[in-house]
């Protein structure tokens, strides 16, 4: 019992620091943002890049697509996202799931993108 103890913690221990530390989205090597319309990079400054993955990363997501207009594409490291002005909606069709942003992050984020 002494032994199972020390051993049951540890795994307690690992199981948690995994969880914490996993994060879905990161940027990737080259560009992040493009233009729906044209495909044309839309660049950001690093600030803007960490907010955004940030919001990707701690957001209440849903297990759909928002059915909106991609206005912006992002590209994470392993997936593709489109963006909605309009409603503040981010589309993971990588994952097949969605993000509705705050009014607060809606106005940040278009304001990062020039809308």
């Amino acid at each position: 019992m002494k032994k199972l103890l020390p051993l049951v913690l540890s795994l307690i221990l690992v199981f948690t620091l995994c969880a914490c530390s996993q994060r879905v989205y990161e940027l990737p090597w080259d560009h992040f943002c493009y233009s729906a319309s044209d495909g044309h990079p839309i660049i950001l400054e690093p600030s803007e890049k960490n907010y955004i993955i940030k919001l990707l990363n701690e957001g209440d997501w849903y297990n759909d697509i928002a059915k909106c207009y991609t206005d912006v594409k992002f590209a994470a490291k392993s997936q593709s996202l489109g963006y909605c002005i309009e409603d503040g909606v981010f589309n993971d069709f990588t994952l097949h799931k969605s993000l509705k942003l705050s009014e607060q992050d809606r106005l940040t984020i278009n304001g990062y993108l020039g809308f």
